[in-house]
Parts: structure tokens; sequence; C-alpha cells
């Protein structure tokens, strides 16, 4: 999901910075280049918004901390402003609020407006971001097929719905931002695995149609893949034409177009993505990336650290658990094209119940 960012705080896991932190305080280590390039795609993203507004007084800044443990996750917050010295300090402790989290260490300066202030061998630097920019994909567009390789008819493991209260809570709403608003709150259970907490706007007026609204969703959630479905915790559900958020906690806009405005008939496949970010992804996922050369399509390539792995994910599935499902072309250039990362897939070994996988 493409985030237009007035400022953007970014949490990788993979690398590590021991010195002491503080605000406005720049990175002074050669980072691993995959933390390298996911600051940097915070980067251009944050300044494409500061472009895209056209504010000359518009501020971004970008923050991140990273930590080796062999495998990457992100989290990010954004907000705009035209006060430097604010946004300073509210980069720095939302990124410190969010490291903490997952024990992810101390959060330093990356860059201010466009200009890189971490301190590391540039040269150096420019040779890891490059090979890339080259590299071609299998789909010239993001392409759900026809909605099909996930549909209504397919197995859920959703099992019951229960309502539990109406309540006052924060919760991040892409119409603006992080805020609190009034949710009905529900608990869903499943055959399999952790229960999920879904929290529908009040929006919706009433109970009932909110529940509505959480039995469409907690339904469609038991039909991912166990796999997907198990890192999953909360599902927040919003009306408006705003994109979806992806991960642990999963953001709904109800009447998302999305970026190409098939979403409304491909919303399955939709959550299939969006729980692909919640994936946990072993450092020999970069060393698949560059063994392939290829990207599944062109927003993967865009954003490699934020999208590779949700855009890759669903083809996964169509290849390994509903080939029937796609075109046998489609199938051909699918393996042909990402070999090495449908391989690294296939040895995770992953629970698909309730999909039957090869």
């Amino acid at each position: 999901m493409k985030k237009l960012l007035g400022i953007l705080v970014l949490v990788l896991l993979w690398c590590s910075n021991n010195a002491k932190a503080g605000l406005e305080e720049p990175g002074n280590i050669n980072i691993h280049n995959d933390c390298i390039k996911g600051f940097e795609e915070a980067r251009a993203e944050a300044r494409a918004y500061y472009l895209k507004k056209q504010n000359k007084k518009l501020q971004t800044v970008v923050y991140g901390s990273c930590n080796v443990n062999g495998r990457y996750r992100w989290q990010w917050n954004w907000e705009k402003s035209t006060n430097l010295k604010e946004l300073h300090k509210k980069s720095y402790e939302q990124c410190s609020t969010h490291s903490k989290k997952i024990s992810n260490g101390e959060c330093f300066l990356y860059s201010v407006n466009d200009e890189v202030v971490w301190k590391f061998d540039h040269q150096t630097r420019r040779k890891k971001l490059n090979y890339t920019r080259y590299w071609k994909y299998v789909f010239k567009e993001s392409l759900y097929t026809d909605c099909d390789i996930l549909t209504k008819k397919d197995p859920t493991t959703f099992q019951t719905l229960t309502y539990v209260e109406e309540k006052s809570l924060l919760s991040y709403d892409r119409r603006g931002g992080l805020r609190w608003a009034n949710h009905f709150i529900f608990k869903a259970k499943f055959k399999k695995g952790n229960d999920i907490t879904i929290r529908v706007n009040s929006e919706f007026k009433t109970k009932d149609k909110a529940e509505k609204q959480a039995l469409k969703y907690g339904t469609m959630i038991g039909q991912l893949p166990y796999f997907l479905k198990e890192n999953i915790f909360t599902l927040t559900i919003h009306k408006g034409n705003k994109l979806w958020g992806g991960g642990g906690r999963i953001t709904i806009h109800t009447g998302s177009s999305g970026t190409n405005g098939k979403w409304k008939k491909c919303v399955e496949e939709h959550m299939v993505h969006e729980a692909g970010h919640s994936l946990v992804i072993g450092s020999s996922w970069t060393i698949a990336q560059e063994a392939d050369n290829k990207f599944i399509s062109p927003y993967a390539k865009e954003f490699p650290y934020r999208e590779d792995v949700a855009e890759t994910i669903l083809w996964w599935v169509a290849v390994r658990c509903k080939p029937d499902r796609i075109y046998k072309s489609d199938y051909k250039k699918i393996l042909e094209g990402i070999p090495n990362r449908l391989k690294y897939f296939d040895e995770q070994n992953y629970d698909t119940y309730p999909l039957v996988c090869k």
C-alpha cells in the first residue's frame, strides 16, 4: 500500500546501532544494506509527499532503528509539520515508542527533507542501493487475475462472533490519522489459533450494522491460510475510500477502490496481501531477491522492503494452492520469474489450513 508521508518514522529489524541516541542525533555506523534500502524507501516517500504538496514550508524527517537478529520487519508513523523542531521531537518519540515495543534498539536521525545525515560511507551506500534499479517484473501491474484466487465460496475457519462493548479508543484512520473514536468491539473465534478483536467504527450507527461488517471481514480472515492468520490480532473497520493497512493490526476502509479500482471485487486477495505484511522474513529473503533478479510487480519493485513480500505471497498461494484458478501462462511466468522466492516460501513449511496446498 502506498503511503504518502509527511514524516515517516521507520523501524527495521536486522542491524544494530549501539551508540547513544538522542533528539536530532544522526546514526554513525555503516549499517547493513537492507536497513539502508529501507531507510531510503522511507526518505523517498517522505520526499514525494513534500513535493506533491508543493509547500516550501513543509518539512519531512526520517528516524530509524535497526537490530540484528536474522529477520526484518518495519513499522512507521507519520505526520506533517512546518515546525522542524516540533517535527524532530514528535518523530523521535514515535520511533522510540515503536522500537521499544519490539526491543529494537534506539532511534537515530536518518534524513531531514532530502538530505541524508546518517554518517556512513556514502560511496558504499550507493553501490548497495543500485542493484534493484534494472530489475524487471513478472506482471506489468499488480494483478489479482480474475479475482478468484480466493472467493466467498472458499472454506473459512471463522466460528463465532461475540459482542463485547462500545468503547472510545485510539485507532488509526487514514482519513485523519491516529485519533479517538467510538467503536463497537467484537471478539471473533476460529477453529484454529488465536481469537481476533474486531473494532468497528461507530459511524456505522448501530450494533447490528457494525456486526454485519465484523462478520464479513472476520469470515474473510478465516479464509486466510493459517500461517497468515496467526499473526493477526486486531482488525479495525472504518468507512471511507482510503487504502487498507496491513500487518498484525489490519485496518480496513470499506469504501476503498484501491489504486487500480479493483479492490472491491478482489477483497479476499487484498486481505492476503495485507496479512502478508505480518510475516517475519529471514535474511535469506534478500538472497532470494537477488537470485531472481525480478519482482512480481512494479509495486513490489518500487517498494522492495515494504511490499515485495506482501505482493509475492499471494502468488505463492496461487501456484501452490489454487493453480487451477489462474491462467496457465501466468502460472508459467511465476515459476520462471521468481523461483527462488517460491522456494523460500516452500522451505518455511507453512501451515496453510484451511487451504490444501502442494
